[in-house]
């Protein structure tokens, strides 16, 4: 009887031990997991702040959109205290295209345990300032034209974006409301106007961190920029499946019927996408535009 209660006894403090080992694992993973979670988080919140403030008029411009995208971009309840810093980088002083500048985010993230502490991270990255001063043209197609294109893209690039918008907006008013229901705004028709949500809800709150409204056709062309360089995960994603490079590779397209296929595949994810019309109209806009 005491061999086997001593037996008994040696068995319950090895589950004992193991179950307390089981326990530790687990608020270690837990932990880990959080830790994880929380850092990504951060260095999306800098990719997101960083295309934000590229595409800015002035450094004040950058600072609030860069902490409203910050502060949008996280929906971890774990990740707060959220900061963000702007400075031009070494050898720049004012703001103009082509010059570099420093965009920094800072959040606290809260985890459990012993092993790994909350604290405040922060990240940095350096960014090339694409926004110049406004449109320039006879009309808004060319001042379009004109604005992409000191924004780096290519004629072709920039003509297959143009015969997108005129697809998708055929008025040519970046106020315009889609007709069928009002579900969609703009000159890219983004969604959902009617209900106040989504792509274009995330566009209204872009133009207001810039004093704009969401029908400045500037801030449409802006936040279109802003998505496609990763401001808008599944856009930047669609576009990674066309050009390793992404945004940067559609840029410099100099294929006028790929580059007009990509947009409307990647970007514009039309119901009817009417391809064709899309294609002649890019052409029709190289021919009036290319120098």
């Amino acid at each position: 009887m005491k061999k086997f209660f001593r037996k008994g006894s040696g068995e319950m403090l090895g589950l004992t031990y193991v179950t307390v080992f089981i326990v530790i694992l687990f608020i270690f993973m837990c932990t880990l997991f959080q830790l994880s979670f929380g850092l990504y988080d951060v260095n999306k919140m800098l990719m997101s702040s960083s295309r934000a403030a590229a595409v800015c008029t002035s450094m004040e411009d950058a600072q609030k959109q860069a902490e409203l995208v910050a502060e949008s971009t996280s929906n971890n309840r774990n990740v707060n205290h959220i900061e963000t810093n702007i400075k031009y980088a070494d050898g720049f002083s004012k703001w103009k295209s082509g010059a570099s500048i420093i965009v920094t985010v800072k959040a606290k993230v809260k985890i459990m345990g012993t092993v790994f502490k909350s604290r405040t991270y922060s990240k940095s990255i350096p960014v090339t300032i694409e926004n110049l001063d406004g449109f320039s043209g006879s009309n808004l197609q060319e001042q379009i034209f004109n604005y992409l294109k000191q924004n780096g893209f290519t004629d072709e690039a920039a003509c297959a974006v143009l015969g997108n918008i005129e697809q998708e907006c055929n008025t040519w008013d970046p106020k315009q409301v889609q007709i069928d229901g009002g579900w969609a705004a703009g000159l890219f028709q983004l969604e959902n106007y009617r209900l106040k949500s989504g792509r274009w809800k995330n566009l209204d709150t872009f133009a207001k961190a810039r004093g704009k409204s969401w029908d400045d056709a500037s801030s449409q062309l802006d936040f279109m920029i802003y998505e496609a360089s990763g401001g808008e995960p599944f856009i930047a994603n669609n576009i990674k499946k066309y050009y390793s490079d992404g945004f940067n590779g559609f840029k410099q397209e100099t294929d006028i019927d790929k580059a007009t296929t990509v947009f409307e595949k990647a970007y514009e994810i039309a119901g009817n996408a009417y391809l064709q019309n899309r294609i002649t109209a890019a052409h029709r806009y190289y021919n009036q535009f290319h120098r």
